[in-house]
């Protein structure tokens, strides 16, 4: 339950604050980075552990949010691509454009975790196109579970918003 208080209490904030929060845990994040490798013998491995047990934790987070503390009742689906977009400029709740910004910030984390872990050394092009993929289909896999076990409406949206979390992720990644 303080889990899913955690992230209530994280999805009323602004828009800017958590905008902010996460800025600030990139930089405490970044930080460590460059700690470790400053010294005479980086600890690779120590590094390694720490995005292998995030990246776990995220997935875990994510899991919980999207499937496991929802509850079941809405059995329906939007496979028109931004759906969400076309119902806000036609006077829709103000609440779709949040909702897809979070989306969207939820899976920055795994673009960059994933990054850490699989973009150290050759074959970039095809690592990059791996990572996307991958969290593309976890995505998909979320919607579709979100549709299978009736725990809310699956969006392409959704998918979408998600996959442009995992380029900021990337994008964070390689600055």
């Amino acid at each position: 339950k303080s889990m899913r208080f955690f992230y209530q209490f994280v999805y009323g904030l602004p828009l800017h604050t958590v905008i902010t929060l996460i800025g600030m845990l990139y930089i405490a994040w970044y930080s460590l980075k460059q700690k470790l490798q400053q010294k005479k013998k980086p600890d690779l491995k120590l590094w390694t552990l720490l995005c292998v047990v995030t990246l776990s934790c995220w997935i875990g987070c994510v899991l919980y949010i999207t499937l496991i503390t929802r509850n079941c009742g809405v059995y329906s689906y939007h496979l028109i691509p931004f759906h969400q977009l076309q119902a806000l400029l036609c006077g829709a709740n103000p609440e779709i454009l949040r909702s897809a910004w979070m989306n969207i910030i939820l899976f920055v984390p795994g673009g960059l975790l994933l990054s850490e872990l699989l973009l150290k050394n050759g074959h970039f092009r095809m690592k990059l196109l791996f990572i996307i993929s991958i969290l593309a289909v976890f995505s998909a896999g979320i919607e579709i579970g979100q549709w299978y076990w009736q725990l809310g409406c699956a969006e392409i949206d959704d998918v979408i918003c998600n996959l442009l979390g995992t380029i900021i992720g990337l994008l964070i990644y390689l600055h």
